[in-house]
């Protein structure tokens, strides 16, 4: 499963090469640009210096209360914002900098004069025999600043880019990455000189805001994953690693139900239930998903509903899509219950046979309904049978549709035995005596979907981009969702992406 981690892999690998190297983080404001960069100098093992042209020392710290208190060493910041200048106060600051005052030759000296006051405090901070990392939050801002002030020290003041050029130039002489920090979405000169870009960018979707960083240039690293979501939720940068190929949703115990209540059911998950709640009983909830989401992570989302059930002693009945063999389901349930139990509590309906003959699984499925079975019984009567029996006295049971399951009948006629506008009347039908939890899960804006949702206590949006599962509550409404894996136990954890 995906995992939340705090930096890519590729930006560490890139952090520990041999230095000196640079780094340009660029993005509109409010992308979490300080919060990518304060990060980096977390992350980074050796010295570590923040010129900042926003905020002191104390504000930063408020702000990011995980750096620990103001003047605690961990971090060395300098507040730009009450620095900046001019060149007299640069040429002040070059004495405080032996690279160059020692090599250069008096044109360096007169060039260095070029370099804004807090960068060349923060040069001078650095030590030669061991590395460093320099942010300059923001770059726009501190250059801008300086360059506004003129001086008769400088006969012909330098550009932007001469700037630029040199500060690199200076770079290349020491033990330090530099990093640079800007507030725009186009590329620039400086893009081409430094070692590294990042662009962090905010799409949009259903109203809901999609934070991406794209890793275009890392020299010296091999870019496995090219992008990736991340949130700032706790004023931490967290990334979401792509989901792995071959991954396989495991059914384990649910956690705790906290304070039982009837007439709902405990989802199995308190990260489920703090979003969307407890689920009430003979109600029915949709998820609706993208052709792309995997399997494995739908499932994943129910097993600890589906635990609950098995846990409480109730029924599980499932209609399987065709691409889902009955053999994988019972591997899912086999660490979790006995044979026994199993033909106790689990039914399927599935258009695909067992690949191998089990006695086990011929005894727990339903065959699709055929034909002649259609105008007189639109639901599976057996299935119907098993629900209503009810497993333990009082316990829930649960249904638990794959929408692509319905559109495949039995025999040799292809229509389907289900058609949309029947559903509710079939979903209505199956509730009674023993109370009932149904799921369906099919496409968004899949005709069987859309039939259900004027009757759905629950409807979740999931969808996939880039290898990650993303999902919101469209009834309750909720912000977005990132799926990631919680420990080793197989569970999930929902991850807001803001």
């Amino acid at each position: 499963m995906s995992a939340a981690i705090s930096l890519p892999p590729e930006l560490v690998q890139f952090l520990n090469l041999r230095q000196p190297r640079s780094l340009l983080i660029r993005g509109p404001p409010g992308t979490g640009k300080t919060t990518l960069a304060l990060s980096l100098l977390e992350a980074f093992p050796g010295r570590r210096i923040y010129a900042s042209f926003r905020t002191s020392d104390v504000e930063l710290h408020d702000q990011f209360a995980w750096l620990g208190g103001p003047g605690n060493g961990s971090i060395e910041v300098i507040d730009a914002s009450s620095s900046v200048g001019g060149v007299a106060k640069a040429a002040r600051a070059i004495e405080r900098v032996p690279a160059i005052v020692s090599n250069g030759p008096d044109e360096r000296l007169t060039r260095a004069l070029w370099l804004p006051e807090p960068l060349l405090e923060a040069w001078s901070r650095t030590d030669p025999d061991h590395p460093s990392l320099i942010v300059i939050d923001s770059w726009d801002a501190l250059v801008e600043g300086y360059l506004a002030r003129s001086s008769p020290l400088v006969t012909q003041p330098p550009d932007r880019s001469e700037i630029e050029r040199f500060a690199l130039s200076e770079l290349a002489q020491g033990n330090a990455t530099l990093v640079f920090v800007v507030e725009r979405e186009h590329p620039t000169q400086l893009d081409y000189l430094v070692n590294g870009v990042l662009d962090l960018h905010v799409d949009r979707f259903d109203d809901r805001l999609e934070r991406w960083v794209y890793l275009l240039k890392l020299r010296g690293t091999r870019i496995l994953s090219y992008g990736y979501p991340y949130t700032l939720e706790g004023s931490r940068f967290t990334c979401i690693t792509p989901m792995p190929g071959g991954f396989r949703a495991r059914l384990h115990a649910p956690e705790p139900d906290p304070a039982p209540s009837p007439g709902s059911l405990w989802p199995g998950s308190t990260d489920f239930c703090d979003f969307f709640g407890r689920l009430p009983l003979n109600r029915v909830m949709l998820f609706e998903t993208d052709p792309n989401v995997p399997q494995e992570a739908v499932r994943l989302l129910f097993f600890p509903l589906l635990a609950q059930v098995l846990h409480l002693g109730g029924r599980i009945f499932h209609v399987l899509p065709p691409g889902l063999p009955p053999e994988e389901v019972w591997e899912c349930y086999r660490p979790y219950l006995s044979e026994e139990a199993f033909l106790r509590q689990v039914r399927f309906q599935t258009p695909t046979p067992p690949r191998t003959g089990s006695a086990l699984l011929d005894r727990v499925i339903f065959p699709p309904l055929s034909p002649p079975e259609f105008p007189n019984s639109p639901h599976n009567p057996k299935a119907r049978q098993f629900i209503r029996e009810g497993g333990r006295e009082g316990a829930p049971s649960f249904m638990v549709v794959w929408t692509a399951g319905l559109k495949v009948g039995g025999g040799d006629d292809p229509s389907p035995p289900y058609l949309p506008a029947a559903l509710p009347g079939i979903s209505a039908a199956y509730m009674g005596s023993a109370p009932l939890v149904q799921l369906y899960v099919g496409e968004h804006g899949d005709p069987y979907m859309e039939s259900l949702r004027p009757m759905a206590a629950l409807r979740i949006r999931v969808r996939a981009r880039r290898g990650r599962v993303f999902l919101y509550g469209e009834n309750p409404t909720t912000p977005l969702l990132v799926l990631v894996e919680n420990g080793s136990d197989g569970s999930f954890h929902l991850l807001p992406m803001v």
